[in-house]
């Protein structure tokens, strides 16, 4: 009897590249920081979101 199933649906899956995208470039403009070209954005896809925001514009959680 299987009792859990484990699997990596970001990438795997499905596609959530552009949706990484245009998260993050919304969150950019709310914030009123430029954001870089569309296809710049690559950098966001892979590492945790909280993350690129830190190093990649010196921006924290409080």
């Amino acid at each position: 009897m299987v009792k859990a199933v484990v699997f990596d649906f970001d990438g795997t899956l499905c596609d959530t590249g552009v949706g990484v995208k245009k998260s993050a470039k919304y969150a950019l403009d709310a914030f009123g920081i430029k954001a870089p070209e569309w296809e710049e954005l690559d950098f966001f896809i892979g590492p945790p979101l909280l993350v690129t925001f830190q190093e990649r514009f010196n921006q924290s959680v409080t």
